[in-house]
């Protein structure tokens, strides 16, 4: 009997030895602070009582995190490195979260803020990168401390919400390198915080924000961004080593734009229609024209600066060697429709358009038009003048040329051949016979007949028994100088 026991118990002892063990299946529990208590089971810690939540010591054993009602901060890494921790239960009582309180928690999948919350101090959720999808900040948040949300890679959006008004740092965003959008509403003071963030291709500002912060630099997928009527500032490198950036669309006069805003920028083409009241330009840090090159600041070549002529943007265009385009002299306009025409024996006026700096200008509203010497052939010239907003003038030429002939007849002869065509009475001083072995004109040979009234040549000196493709055009002499019609068809003669 004393044997089969032992036998018993040894098999027992052996299996609990043996039987796996779960570093969830302990319940455990404990108090904090004056009146607090928690408990963890199964990598469940659940947090109760009033007032700062502390630092707990296992760590890589809490899997969820659910802080209850009444406690209102979160204590400086208080639940750094979590590294298993998937998922939090945050307090509307909850008013602060401390620096680094749940950096490096990578496995950490979702994050929402409570409505209370009013400070997210340095760090907090940096390198969370499990994070995923849109991140929304209340709009009682008065602080985003720098690195707040660093690294985390899984973002691919964030919104502030409609009527924060707290300051970002510069760094807050910094490395979310899967943020592709965010909103900052018009009760945000400065838009910033994306530093690096390589995926960001759309920045909404909502109208009301004043300051364009230093928080965009190296936003390489970042090809335009409007800026509210309200902004007045644009910060030291703000968009710096933003290497696809094109445009930002400018709605209102600036007061001020600061160092390296724009440094190594080397798309970016500046407009500035309402002007610019002051530049920060220290050398070398210069804001606009200037791209790294190895250990050097080189500045861009040909670089020019578009905008309403002030003398912030003259004399630093002036300084630094750029030009300086005024956006509102219709001289620096260009002009569309002026190609050749064909004499009709009236006035040609061509349908233009006129643009000025990517801006299309309203005939009657922005200019005006003047033709002279627009009836003959010859050169024909237009005269733009700026209207209303917009100053200068422009002169432009085009080209009115004869009327084309027509070849009617090819007949063939010894070595040679001969070539027929209506005659042009008017606005004609000659022809021109135009012959190559070739459909394609190749290796072409011109013969000239000069008279209006001749309509029929023979062009000689020719190889026998060959195929020959012949065309004919008008031409008009003024000044010297000859105008062409077009060609007329093609036609096909074989020697004799």
């Amino acid at each position: 009997m004393k044997k089969s026991l032992s036998i018993i118990l040894s098999i027992l002892m052996l299996l609990s030895a043996t039987a796996p063990f779960s570093a969830y299946a302990e319940t455990r529990s404990g108090t904090w602070g004056t009146d607090g208590t928690w408990e963890l089971s199964d990598g469940v810690l659940t947090v109760s009582g009033t007032g700062v939540c502390p630092e707990f010591g296992m760590k890589n054993e809490i899997k969820k995190l659910i802080l209850n009602e009444g406690v209102t901060e979160i204590f400086e890494y208080a639940f750094y490195e979590c590294k298993n921790l998937e998922e939090i239960e945050l307090p509307n009582s909850l008013k602060l979260i401390d620096k680094s309180a749940f950096k490096d928690c990578i496995s950490l999948k979702k994050l929402e803020i409570p409505s209370g919350v009013t400070s997210i101090r340095a760090a907090a959720f940096s390198n969370c990168d499990s994070l995923t999808g849109k991140l929304f900040i209340p709009k009682n948040v008065s602080w985003l401390g720098t690195f707040v949300f660093a690294g985390c890679d899984g973002l691919t959006s964030v919104e502030f919400e409609d009527g924060f008004s707290g300051r970002i740092g510069n760094d807050s965003f910094k490395y979310c390198s899967g943020v592709k959008s965010v909103y900052f509403p018009g009760s945000c003071p400065t838009a910033t915080g994306f530093v690096n963030c390589k995926s960001l291709s759309k920045v909404t500002i909502g109208e009301g924000v004043e300051t364009i912060g230093g928080g965009f630099p190296m936003c390489t997928s970042l090809k335009t961004i409007t800026l509210p009527k309200s902004a007045k500032t644009i910060e030291s490198c703000a968009f710096s080593y933003c290497t696809n950036l094109k445009a930002v669309i400018v709605q209102s006069r600036l007061e001020y734009i600061g160092a390296e805003a724009f440094f190594n920028c080397p798309n970016y083409v500046p407009k500035f229609p309402y002007g610019v009241d002051s530049f920060q330009k220290p050398k070398p840090q210069r804001p606009l024209g200037y791209v790294r090159n190895g250990s050097k600041d080189e500045p861009i070549k040909n670089f020019k600066i578009y905008g309403k002529k002030c003398k912030a943007l003259t004399d630093y265009c002036k300084d630094e060697g750029f030009k300086f385009v005024d956006m509102y002299d219709v001289k620096n306009a260009t002009v569309k429709g002026l190609g050749s025409k064909r004499y009709t024996g009236k006035a040609i006026k061509p349908d233009l358009t006129v643009k000025l700096v990517g801006t299309e200008l309203k005939k009657g509203t922005d200019y005006t038009v003047k033709y002279s010497n627009n009836t003959k052939v010859g050169t024909a010239k237009v005269t733009i003048t700026g209207k209303g907003k917009y100053k200068g003038t422009l002169t432009k030429t085009f080209k009115i040329n004869p009327k084309p002939t027509e070849l009617t007849k090819l007949t063939p002869k010894s070595k040679s051949f001969k070539a027929y065509w209506k005659k042009r009475t008017t606005q004609t001083s000659g022809y021109q016979i135009q012959y190559s072995t070739y459909k394609s004109f190749k290796n072409a040979k011109k013969v000239t007949v000069k008279g209006y009234k001749t309509g029929a040549r023979t062009v000689k000196d020719l190889k026998a028994n060959k195929k020959y493709f012949v065309r004919v055009r008008a031409y008009k002499v003024v000044d010297g100088k000859k105008y062409y019609s077009k060609w007329s068809e093609s036609k096909t003669v074989t020697t004799k």
